[in-house]
């Protein structure tokens, strides 16, 4: 109960009388403890009857954890932007002989379940020219991911280590990483990523991450968002006013 955790610790930091109990969650169930926090919350910054690290504070009590599934490059930047997430990476010194499997058994094992490659289409980078990105040029990055897995199944197949062979794996191999983050970190990184020139692959990760979010704590995600919408058009009005 993210939302109703939410607003106990709130009530915690500005009401000396509150007590949690049965009663209160019976009474204020996930819906309606979410759209208490916003209204109060709200209130008590306007009225500046809460400095800014209290007002925080109770984003950093509720947790969520997420498995998160994508090319190794763009988990490794995800990786970077927000230190704050507790986030494990798949080992691929545990795991390399998997990627094996793709060599080994092509007719159950297909190369995209392995090796990351955009589907066919039109993208428009940020600050770049549109291109196409075409069915050849598909199979062409998945061939050469492929060629890299040969070449890592050679490797084991001669007696090669595993920490020598998981050389030649390449940097769109699909990963998995388990993601832990207070609410507060999962809406910084949010905001933070939507400031940012992104790839299509890591605005399709925020993208799902997002989603997440909002089913996990709807009402305070749509004030959030709702704010954070808020916050881009000024800046860009900003920048227009000031060109």
């Amino acid at each position: 109960m993210p939302q109703q955790l939410l607003y106990s610790v709130f009530k915690t930091l500005t009401d000396i009388s509150f007590t949690p109990n049965t009663a209160f969650t019976d009474l204020h169930p996930e819906d309606v403890a979410g759209e208490m926090f916003v209204d109060h919350w709200t209130s008590a910054v306007k009225q500046e009857r809460m400095i800014t690290m209290e007002a925080y504070l109770p984003f950093d009590h509720p947790h969520l954890s997420l498995s998160i599934r994508g090319d190794k490059q763009t988990i490794s930047e995800l990786k970077q932007i927000c230190s704050t997430l507790s986030f494990n990476t798949q080992s691929l010194y545990e795991t390399v002989d998997s990627y094996r499997m793709p060599v080994k058994d092509t007719r159950n094992c297909p190369i995209e379940q392995f090796i990351y490659s955009r589907v066919e289409g039109h993208y428009q980078p940020q600050n770049e020219k549109e291109f196409v990105w075409t069915e050849e040029n598909r199979h062409e990055q998945l061939a050469q991911g492929y060629s890299s897995l040969i070449d890592l199944n050679t490797a084991r197949e001669r007696g090669i280590s595993k920490e020598v062979a998981q050389k030649s794996l390449p940097h769109n191999l699909i990963i998995n990483a388990t993601v832990t983050a207070s609410l507060g970190d999962w809406l910084r990184l949010l905001e933070r990523v939507s400031l940012m020139r992104s790839s299509y692959e890591m605005k399709t990760v925020i993208d799902k991450i997002a989603e997440e979010i909002r089913k996990w704590v709807p009402e305070i995600y749509r004030w959030w968002h709702s704010g954070l919408l808020k916050k881009n058009s000024k800046k860009s009005s900003g920048k227009a006013i000031a060109a």
